[in-house]
C-alpha cells in the first residue's frame, strides 16, 4: 500500500491546473465586459472590447432584469441598444465589480462566470447585481453564449427604497 494514496494523480493535478488557468482567463474577460459599459465603447472599437466580440458565439443572448427588464433572452444587437439607453437615461451610471467567482468544467466543455457589483448612478444610492457569464468550448476556444444579468437591492440607499406600508 503507498503512503500517498491520499495525493492527486499528475493528470488529475494537470486537469485542475488547466481549469485554473481557464478560469482566470475566463473572469478576465468578465470584468473587460464591465470595463467596456463603464467605457461606453457600446462599438466594440477598444481592444478589450475587440477581444470580448472574438470570445462571443454568433447565437450570444443576454437575459438582463436590471435596467430593461424583459422576461425573454436577447440577441447581442437588442442588448447593446439596451446597453445605450441605460447610458443616455443615466449618464452618470458606473458599475464596480466588487467580486468575481467562476467554475470550470473542463471535461463538460462549459463554464460560468458570476461577477457581483455596485452599480451607481442610477438610483440616489449604490444598487447590487449580479451577472452570470456562461461560456463553452468552441473548436478549443472558450466563448461566451449567455449573460444573465440580475438587479440585487439597494446598498446605504435608505432614503432611496421605501418602507413597507
Amino acid at each position: 500500500m503507498s503512503d500517498n494514496i491520499y495525493l492527486p494523480s499528475p493528470a488529475s493535478t494537470e486537469s485542475a491546473e488547466a481549469e485554473i488557468d481557464v478560469a482566470k482567463d475566463l473572469e478576465r474577460l468578465a470584468v473587460n465586459f464591465v470595463d467596456v459599459l463603464n467605457a461606453r465603447d457600446f462599438d466594440f472599437t477598444s481592444d478589450k472590447a475587440k477581444e470580448l466580440r472574438t470570445r462571443m458565439t454568433a447565437d450570444w443572448k443576454a437575459q438582463m432584469d436590471t435596467y430593461a427588464a424583459d422576461p425573454s433572452p436577447v440577441k447581442f444587437d437588442e442588448q447593446v441598444r439596451r446597453w445605450k439607453l441605460r447610458a443616455q437615461d443615466h449618464t452618470g451610471v458606473h458599475f464596480q465589480v466588487v467580486e468575481v467567482m467562476s467554475k470550470v468544467e473542463e471535461k463538460k466543455e462549459r463554464a460560468r462566470v458570476f461577477l457581483e457589483m455596485q452599480v451607481s448612478g442610477i438610483t440616489e444610492g449604490k444598487l447590487m447585481a449580479m451577472n452570470e457569464l456562461r461560456w463553452r468550448k468552441v473548436e478549443g476556444a472558450w466563448l461566451c453564449y449567455f449573460v444573465i444579468g440580475m438587479r440585487g437591492g439597494g446598498v446605504n440607499n435608505a432614503a432611496a427604497m421605501p418602507f413597507p406600508t
